[in-house]
């Protein structure tokens, strides 16, 4: 298993994050520095993939795809990078 982020500048892991213990680590990091009573996901498909789509009070905050292969998770791509939530928004209106 592996997660991939592009952070723009964000505190999002630099270069992938291989096996399954420690994307669970680094995914379980990264929900709870952003856990605000404000925080809403969706569910969504993404480039015919499943993917959660993260919005804090309104302002979108991540889009993170989901890679499956035989019913197994494979991968996460974490996007966080400002610009391309930017161009996110503009797309999921």
């Amino acid at each position: 298993m592996v997660a991939w982020a592009d952070g723009g500048g964000t505190t999002a892991a630099r270069r992938p994050v291989l096996g399954r213990e420690r994307v669970v680590r680094y995914l379980r990091g990264l929900s709870t520095r952003a856990e605000t009573a404000w925080m809403t996901v969706e569910f969504a498909e993404i480039n015919g993939a499943p993917a959660a789509v993260v919005h804090d009070g309104g302002t979108l905050w991540a889009v993170v795809v989901v890679e499956i292969h035989d019913d197994r998770v494979t991968a996460f791509h974490i996007v966080v990078n400002p610009a391309k939530l930017a161009f996110a928004t503009a797309q999921l209106m």
